[in-house]
């Protein structure tokens, strides 16, 4: 079947035909065509799950050259998928999947090999869009530039994107994809194609009928019924006096019946080649390409050791106030663009909305806005904290910085709110969320101690542990315990909390034979046999 029409079908556009009240099926080829595709999607994606392990292990080592292979491995994913054998690309599936451990174990890196690495990265899937191989290609190219906030590389990213930006049909015999991602309609087939397949089905039809005897009073009707028309668009992007639109152009049977022309949003003017706009992600966050790209790479305020933190959790029992490096002014005075950097933070962290135009920036948290304008240049911390004093749940404050300091374990623990404890092999979640007192976390202790081994026993505000030979005794608001009868200061006193037995568990982990780690990477803690 001509390749032309066979794509038009294959994206939904049905050909089909009435005999009487009779719908008619496909004809034979269409059958065997989606069979043969059936059978190679198969086999592209037994490919996919193949070279999916090379990109595991990079993910796991972190070698610089295990994740120039998976690199290669994720290209090489791709190539089997001409648009002429496309399968349908969904949210999250293999190839989005691999792309995310990728890009991820990338970001891991740090200094110039994150930076050479992502180049890298971008410039094998732009030289790939400049061959015409492979479908999802552009999908990631455009977001790595767009997510990109490294300015040491933003020149190379755009000149890629550049560089590609007029690549919107594909070579001979290839149909092209729409910039969404979905498949271009080529130009409608002729009608003498279209007449031809028409025919063909008609006949495979008729032959159905005859053998099954249903033909009997329908031949007199069968030259009056007119086919459905076959329906198809092609899409378009032009650029007009600054400004990008989308044609779209609507077909019947070949012939043009109409033809579509509306302004895209700023944020899709990439698609004439404009490059003003760009999204850096995070759900339906949009903002525009700062003009000022040295205030970037400069370090604002060395000697301040004020920086601007925030939290998305101000009315929890201790809320964690993320650190965004931002150093302010000695005098605790934020500028616009140090505002309206930690805005955008804050919107990611909370899901919520950002429009920003040239001179202002609107975000919307919690369902309020908050408009900024670069004619207020500086905010005092007085001025910050008083817009979120009525929000639920946010909260931006000038405070004292901890980068460079340590963080401590328990810090880690309660700001990823970590629930997950894994003993051995076994993974376990805690029935509620470690808390912090006077710096140090408390856990939910006759759980874990269970989980150990151990018997657990209380009786009012006492509780008495067991293993083997060893005896923990913990006493409400009590900052002394027992191990083996005799005292040890700690220092936190445990507490209840929703009537659960929440205490510091190091003591009790040491005394009965284990150690306690924290997993960084899966949010995780671990206790193992010492």
């Amino acid at each position: 079947m001509n390749k032309k029409l066979m794509a038009v079908l294959s994206v939904g556009v049905i050909a089909s035909s009435f005999i009487g009240n009779t719908t008619m099926a496909h004809a034979d080829e269409d059958v065997k065509e989606a069979q043969i595709q059936k059978e190679f999607n198969k086999n592209i994606i037994d490919n996919a799950n193949e070279l999916m392990k090379i990109i595991d292990n990079a993910e796991q080592t972190m070698n610089p050259e295990d994740i120039d292979k998976a690199i290669v491995a994720f290209i090489d994913m791709h190539k089997p998928l001409e648009p002429k054998d496309y399968i349908v690309h969904k949210n999250n599936d293999i190839y989005d999947q691999a792309f995310d451990k990728i890009f991820n174990t990338i970001n891991k890196l740090e200094g110039t090999e994150k930076n050479n690495k992502i180049v890298s990265f971008h410039n094998q899937l732009t030289s790939q869009i400049k061959k015409g191989t492979g479908t999802f290609y552009k999908t990631y190219l455009f977001y790595i530039n767009n997510t990109n906030q490294i300015p040491e590389i933003r020149d190379t990213l755009m000149k890629n994107v550049s560089d590609i930006q007029f690549i919107i049909t594909s070579p001979p015999g290839m149909e092209a994809m729409n910039p969404d991602g979905s498949i271009k309609v080529p130009d409608a087939p002729s009608k003498e194609e279209i007449q031809r397949v028409i025919d063909e089905g008609r006949e495979n039809k008729l032959a159905e009928l005859e053998k099954s005897g249903e033909m009997e009073g329908k031949q007199e009707n069968q030259e009056s019924v007119k086919p459905e028309p076959i329906r198809s668009e092609s899409v378009t992007y032009e650029k007009e006096g600054g400004m990008c639109y989308k044609i779209t152009t609507f077909y019947a049977d070949g012939v043009q019946e109409k033809k579509d022309k509306g302004e895209v949003p700023k944020m899709d003017y990439v698609y004439c080649g404009i490059l003003d706009y760009v999204d850096y992600g995070g759900g339906n966050v949009k903002q525009e390409v700062p003009e000022n790209w040295d205030y970037l790479v400069k370090e604002q305020n060395p000697e301040s050791n004020l920086t601007l933190q925030y939290t998305v959790d101000k009315k929890g029992e201790k809320p964690y106030y993320y650190d965004s490096g931002i150093r302010v002014a000695l005098n605790g005075t934020a500028s616009y663009e140090q505002f309206k950097d930690i805005l955008y933070q804050v919107s990611v962290k909370s899901k919520g909305y950002v429009v920003e135009d040239k001179g202002k920036m609107l975000v919307i948290v919690e369902g309020k806005p908050i408009l900024v304008k670069d004619a207020k240049k500086e905010y005092s911390k007085e001025e910050i904290e008083s817009i979120f004093k009525d929000f639920e749940k946010v909260d931006i404050r000038i405070m004292e910085t901890r980068i460079g300091k340590s963080e401590s374990l328990e810090e880690r623990i309660v700001s990823k709110q970590a629930k997950n404890v894994k003993i051995a092999d076994k993974s376990i979640e805690l029935e509620t969320n470690p808390i912090v007192k006077d710096e140090r976390v408390l856990l939910p202790v006759e759980q874990i101690a269970k989980e150990l081994g151990a018997t657990v026993e209380r009786k009012g505000d006492v509780l008495t542990l067991k293993k083997d030979n060893n005896v923990v005794v913990y006493k409400d608001k009590n900052d002394t315990i027992s191990l083996n009868g005799r005292d040890v200061k700690i220092a936190t006193s445990p507490e209840y909390k929703n009537d659960i037995f929440m205490a510091e568990i190091q003591e009790m982990i040491d005394i009965f034979g284990f150690d306690m780690l924290w997993d960084g990477e899966t949010s995780t803690i671990q206790i193992n046999n010492k």
